[in-house]
């Protein structure tokens, strides 16, 4: 197999992979929101939990 039809059946690949999750979809836009806002969640946490026991 050639790097372009490496490249080509990696691309297929990916946009069969996009159409069944929905991405960009408003529901996946939404749970990855949701996602990232737990993160952040868990960031802020842990510097908290980072900052205390420098003290």
């Amino acid at each position: 197999m050639s790097m372009q039809e490496c490249i080509q059946m990696m691309d297929t690949l990916v946009t069969k992979e996009e159409r069944k999750l929905g991405v960009n979809s408003p529901e996946f836009m939404k749970r990855h929101q949701e996602i990232m806002n737990e993160c952040d969640k868990q960031l802020l946490h842990d510097l908290m939990e980072k900052q205390r026991e420098e003290m």
